[in-house]
């Protein structure tokens, strides 16, 4: 995700998200980047930032510690490995993120932990910008396990949620 840099072999994506669930989970793509959320244009702006006049910033121009403080909580940072596919692994989850879906998936590759439809679907965004070279919002609805209520959806245990990976 270099927040979306690819070198040699390997690359990092930035995402900023809310709560996500780990069984069944849908996505819409929106190239468009139709961002409304501040905490979301904040985070696209920074990436804009770092990348300069570059298509993507390289990992070195992305510095989570230099975010600002509101944000961190919100980043999901991707490692993607080629062997030759793509794979992908949580660098890190923000912990508003697993204080709602319960737990800390950082350092697990996705294979590893997620069955092949959701693998598929949250793998959506990532390979769009791998492919295109630009950011993607995309929006969705995931079941969240244990919780009978989420912050953004209190009538059902499902949260929709934007996320923009860069």
């Amino acid at each position: 995700e270099g927040s979306g840099a690819v070198t040699g072999r390997s690359a990092t994506f930035c995402m900023m998200n809310s709560p996500f669930g780990i069984d069944q989970i849908e996505f819409e793509l929106d190239p468009d980047l139709n961002v409304v959320s501040p905490l979301l244009l904040n985070g696209l702006e920074i990436w804009r930032q770092a990348r300069g006049m570059a298509a993507m910033p390289a990992r070195r121009d992305f510095d989570p510690v230099r975010l600002p403080l509101e944000l961190l909580p919100h980043i999901l940072l991707v490692d993607v490995e080629y062997l030759p596919e793509p794979r992908f692994r949580w660098r890190l989850i923000g912990t508003y993120i697993t204080d709602m879906i319960g737990r800390d998936s950082t350092g697990r590759y996705w294979d590893e932990i997620y069955d092949a439809n959701v693998l598929a679907a949250i793998s959506k965004g990532p390979r769009w910008v791998l492919e295109h070279r630009r950011p993607i919002r995309s929006l969705g609805t995931a079941p969240v396990h244990g919780r009978a209520q989420i912050s953004t959806c209190r009538s059902r245990a499902t949260a929709r949620r934007s996320t923009c990976y860069w």
